[in-house]
């Protein structure tokens, strides 16, 4: 079963890199690879990848921001209880 498995995955990769133009996602991303179009294609891939993580990252710098405020205003002590103790 493993044999038959590691086989068929073995095949599958050789019929890819046989047939470059098959395995192109486009047929515009085919024909401006190396253009100035294709840069442009990866650059906005890269973009539209980015922008979840840059969402999720500000997202969970905001709450890490807003519980170390709490922390440290549940740190300090009270002035008002403290000038109470000292008389």
């Amino acid at each position: 079963m493993y044999k038959a498995k590691s086989l068929f995955v073995l095949l599958f990769i050789i019929m890819l890199l046989m047939l470059p133009q098959a395995a192109a996602a486009c047929p515009g991303c085919a024909q401006a690879a190396n253009g100035a179009l294709g840069r442009g294609f990866n650059n906005s891939i890269l973009f539209l990848m980015a922008m979840p993580f840059t969402i999720v990252g500000s997202v969970a710098l905001c709450l890490f921001i807003l519980q170390r405020r709490h922390r440290t205003a549940a740190a300090k002590p009270d002035p008002v209880s403290l000038s109470q103790s000292e008389t």
